[in-house]
């Protein structure tokens, strides 16, 4: 999976297991050196793109918040790791898929 798909394996299963996957791929962008705010950015702008009005207002606190929080190097993993299971959390609230309850 490349980490441009990161955000669509995010929205097509927002599971706990998918969850460990996800962390994966996080511990991997950042042992490549990639920015922590990138990361978190590239997420967010994929996500706007693929949620409702009140999600997004949601996302748009979250993403505010976990930005000042987040630290630098793969320390950030657990910051990045808990903004993707707020978003997952949002997101399955959202829907009305009973798949996720």
């Amino acid at each position: 999976m490349q980490s441009t798909q990161l955000p669509f394996c995010i929205l097509a299963d927002p599971s706990p297991g998918r969850l460990y996957l996800i962390r994966g791929k996080l511990q991997k962008l950042l042992g490549d050196f990639v920015h922590p705010n990138l990361i978190l950015q590239k997420l967010v702008e994929q996500f706007l793109k693929r949620v409702e009005g009140s999600t997004k207002r949601e996302l748009y606190y979250w993403h505010a918040y976990y930005s000042k929080k987040l630290p630098t190097g793969t320390t950030a993993l657990l910051k990045l790791e808990e903004f993707v299971a707020k978003f997952m959390s949002i997101y399955r609230k959202s829907s009305n898929n009973r798949q996720y309850v």
